[in-house]
């Protein structure tokens, strides 16, 4: 077998375990904050999109790591598919967002002023954790 064949796969089975795992990533923190009682901000949206997302990037990806282990092109064809389609709805997303943005700049602008009219003292905490992150990260540069 060549070098650079042996190597792209090897490359291939890391990429994709790595996004396996970020996948789970995901399906945990959708299932925490689900099932997290202490914040009453938002709604469960996006803990659902966390756990849909995380599950597609899993099934992809797990595709990539069993295509590059078997050699299959059938199971490397669904993972290119998969790949194309995520890239695909990403891209959808950014250009609505994109052409949205007043109206997504003024609805998350609502969404947070009612956050704050509702909760202000999470979102105070909120804000001096983030501050701290960013004086950290600041002081590590």
């Amino acid at each position: 077998m060549n070098l650079s064949v042996h190597s792209t796969r090897w490359a291939v089975f890391i990429i994709s375990m790595l996004t396996a795992l970020a996948g789970i990533v995901l399906i945990v923190l959708g299932i925490y904050t689900l099932n997290d009682t202490t914040t009453t901000l938002g709604s469960r949206t996006i803990p659902v999109m966390m756990l849909v997302l995380g599950c597609l990037v899993f099934l992809v990806s797990f595709l990539g790591c069993f295509g590059t282990i078997s050699e299959s092109h059938a199971i490397l064809y669904a993972f290119m598919i998969g790949l194309l389609a995520l890239v695909g709805i990403q891209l959808v997303i950014a250009v609505i967002a994109l052409a949205n943005k007043g109206a997504v700049d003024s609805l998350m602008d609502e969404a947070w002023q009612k956050a704050y009219d509702e909760h202000p003292r999470v979102l105070r905490d909120v804000q001096e954790e983030a501050c701290i992150c960013l004086l950290l990260t600041s002081l590590m540069t």
